[in-house]
């Protein structure tokens, strides 16, 4: 499921006719138990909540920066914390098994992108993709303040390795833009991540995203 399925409630997952999300997960858990792990794939990228700088109409500089930050106040682990809270809600387990099974960032625009971030020139970029990744890298896994602690997801996914058309739309998500490319769209350092196999100083020519576009 994804960041949809939170909305509704603040104590269940989302139960609308077209969308009965809640009582879905409940069925399957009362059928599996402990066999279950929730998965969620939740996006920053994609928030439909998202909210241009105040008076303007193509500026996202506080928005972008809440949205690639991983602290336990930011964007994602939040989201992340509501899905652990519900969880807890729905098997009364605060330790019960959760994946973070997707998490990314488009390296530039995709018609996929609805919300008002799509005016928004900086938000989707190959800086902006490669912070969030970074970020994503160094995160301790952390949801929330050790006040309150909430038990973080088990494991989390990248999403994902190469660009990819989904629903129709071509997605600009991957670390490489082709399988056969050499080197990731967005680094300083190329030889750090030369794929083994390709020829030394071997550069995509088509790719947009090459060393000579850091």
């Amino acid at each position: 499921f994804g960041g949809f399925a939170l909305t509704g409630n603040t104590s269940t997952f989302l139960d609308i006719p077209v969308a009965r999300v809640d009582p879905f997960l409940s069925a399957v858990y009362s059928e599996y138990k402990n066999r279950l792990v929730f998965g969620f794939n939740l996006y920053p990228y994609f928030d439909p909540n998202l909210k241009l700088d105040n008076h303007t109409d193509d500026q996202c500089k506080g928005t972008l920066s809440n949205a690639l930050c991983w602290k336990p106040e930011c964007n994602l682990p939040k989201q992340i914390a509501v899905a652990r809270q519900k969880i807890t809600n729905l098997t009364g387990n605060p330790n019960h098994r959760f994946w973070l099974t997707e998490v990314g960032w488009s390296t530039k625009y995709t018609s996929s992108l609805k919300s008002r971030m799509k005016k928004c020139k900086q938000f989707s970029t190959p800086e902006s993709a490669l912070t969030f990744y970074k970020g994503f890298l160094s995160w301790n896994m952390s949801i929330s303040e050790p006040s309150e602690p909430l038990v973080p997801p088990e494991r989390a996914f990248w999403f994902t390795m190469r660009d990819s058309p989904q629903l129709g739309y071509l997605e600009h998500f991957g670390l490489v833009e082709k399988c056969n490319d050499a080197y990731c769209k967005s680094v300083k350092d190329v030889g750090a991540l030369v794929v083994p196999d390709a020829p030394p100083g071997y550069v995509p020519e088509d790719s947009q995203y090459s060393h000579r576009h850091p």
